[in-house]
């Protein structure tokens, strides 16, 4: 009796490793998902994904699980130009500072358009914040010029200069709606060391091809553990009737 109870207690741990580790390869594939979803969406930053060993209680005892950590994968998107005066891509480190209703978003998403009250704005209609204003933009006027560190210019008056900031700790920010990066409490912003460039957008960093690979893998360890579970679960359901 006490042989089969050991042999039940082993089963019952490797039910829970599996479990564990199809949840954790479940998330990987959503996640890289999300990436393939967004391949064509102006300024998308992936998120990479890696099941790693931590440990939790399972009965007053501690056993290894497996979890998925996720990180963003800020590296730099391919500029595409369009000669669009409007279109703002962000060359290099920094986010542009939106104005939103609870309080100041963040996007490297830069296809605005301005309005009839000469705002700048972004697809959703929220406004850019500005580090400093002195005119308003004529949206009939002469053409705008933006410099790379944000400044703009009309008529050859500068106007002002455009939000751009960075973070101390970029991996720590919240992904909202609408793809809106917000800064939750405790991440301090700092001046941005990126090139602001007119007339481009700046393109998905999210790979197809690596991508595919990645999801590829991931539903073969997702299936690998549904096969130890369903092995695990017909050793148990033996054992139990021996007790």
């Amino acid at each position: 009796m006490a042989t089969v109870l050991l042999h039940v207690t082993c089963v019952s741990k490797g039910i829970y490793n599996a479990v564990s580790a199809m949840q954790a390869n479940s998330r990987r594939v959503e996640i890289i998902a999300d990436n393939l979803a967004n391949l064509s969406t102006t300024a998308f930053k992936r998120r990479t994904s890696a099941v790693g060993m931590f440990e939790n209680a399972l009965g007053g005892q501690k056993q290894p699980l497996l979890k998925t950590h996720t990180s963003w994968d800020f590296d730099q998107g391919v500029l595409v130009r369009n000669g669009d005066p409007y279109s703002l891509a962000i060359y290099g480190n920094g986010f542009f500072a939106v104005e939103g209703k609870d309080g100041e978003l963040y996007t490297r998403n830069g296809n605005f358009h301005v309005d009839e009250a000469g705002a700048i704005k972004t697809e959703e209609g929220l406004p850019l914040a500005w580090e400093r204003k002195s005119g308003a933009i004529d949206p009939h006027g002469e053409p705008v010029v933006i410099g790379t560190d944000g400044t703009i210019t009309q008529s050859r008056q500068q106007l002002g200069k455009l939000r751009i900031v960075d973070f101390d700790d970029r991996q720590r920010l919240q992904i909202g709606e609408r793809g809106f990066f917000r800064a939750p409490k405790g991440v301090r912003t700092r001046p941005a060391d990126g090139e602001v460039h007119q007339g481009a957008l700046e393109s998905s960093n999210s790979n197809a091809v690596s991508e595919v690979v990645e999801l590829v893998e991931a539903q073969r360890a997702f299936e690998l553990a549904s096969n130890v579970l369903s092995q695990n679960d017909q050793s148990y359901r033996r054992l139990t009737r021996q007790i």
